[in-house]
């Protein structure tokens, strides 16, 4: 069984959630969103009791075996772009798999540095 976790409970994140009603091998088995009343209302809604607002202790707990990524290309709070690329995160922390709902890279730099990380 593989153990995934998802980081964003938005609307998008319910789709990908829901797909796990078809998943055989796989669990989902924590969630992180930066937002505390989203991520207890997509907790509550998909009965997942391991909730994190900071993607890096749940990565150090949970050490999935794949990641969702399914946030917005910008933070959401602030609306600047994401220079903390997501996927080096991921890396990082050792996560063997990632599936990314929204576009990996916004700006020819976030390109450029995922491509140095592969």
């Amino acid at each position: 069984m593989y153990k995934c976790a998802f980081l964003g409970c938005g609307g998008r994140a319910r789709g990908h959630a829901r797909a796990y009603e078809h998943v055989k091998r796989g669990q989902l088995a924590a969630i992180c969103d930066f937002n505390e009343e989203r991520l207890h209302a997509f907790g509550g809604e998909f009965s997942i009791d391991a909730r994190y607002t900071d993607i890096h202790e749940m990565l150090d707990k949970e050490r999935p075996d794949l990641l969702h990524i399914v946030t917005a290309p910008t933070l959401r709070d602030s609306g600047e772009p994401i220079r903390h690329p997501l996927m080096r995160v991921a890396s990082d922390h050792h996560v063997p798999a990632a599936i990314v709902e929204k576009p990996i890279a916004i700006q020819g730099e976030d390109w450029r540095q995922l491509m140095e990380l592969s």
